[in-house]
């Protein structure tokens, strides 16, 4: 009988050891799991971010390429169909640029050079700008800014009017509610 409580005795602490063991086993896997999420969201981050820095700069590297585009004599664009549709090309990837960035980036820098760069189109967007061309872009990073700049633009450009600022006005704010 003593053999067998004896046996019983340590048997019972093996048990108690062994599930301390396991408990702090499945603790450390845990915590490493945890860990691994926090690296992988943060990497994802940098990663996201190095690609709005790079899309960003390709746009600037287009528009320098591109001054007819970048600060545009809409007139002269308007008159050639070819000019016409790479403009808009240029305009598009520009505003994707611009959106990528301003989601990805707290930089006001960044924010503000997209603005200057939005309002300098706003003859486009009040011209050929539809509520489905804005449901394309995001209504906070791009969808504002092309309110602002065509609000800015009525007294000067033609195709600004108010009929025109109202329709795109409204048309951001239904995709504020959309999102």
């Amino acid at each position: 009988m003593a053999t067998g409580g004896t046996w019983q005795r340590y048997g019972n602490t093996a048990m108690i050891v062994s599930a301390f063991a396991s408990s702090l086993t499945l603790v450390a896997v845990l915590i490493a799991l945890y860990f691994g999420y926090q690296q992988m969201a943060d990497a994802e981050a940098t990663a996201r971010g190095n690609a709005a820095r790079q899309a960003f700069r390709s746009y600037l590297d287009l528009a320098m390429r591109n001054p007819a585009f970048a600060v545009p004599d809409y007139d002269a664009i308007k008159r050639n169909p070819r000019d016409q549709s790479l403009y808009e090309t240029f305009v598009t990837f520009m505003l994707q640029s611009c959106e990528y960035a301003t989601e990805n980036f707290e930089d006001d820098g960044i924010k503000t050079t997209c603005e200057t760069h939005i309002a300098r189109h706003a003859r486009l967007f009040c011209d050929t700008f539809t509520n489905d061309t804005i449901s394309n872009y995001n209504a906070e990073a791009i969808g504002d800014r092309i309110v602002k700049a065509v609000t800015e633009a009525k007294g000067s450009a033609r195709e600004c009017t108010d009929a025109k600022v109202d329709e795109l006005r409204a048309a951001v704010r239904d995709l504020k509610d959309e999102e």
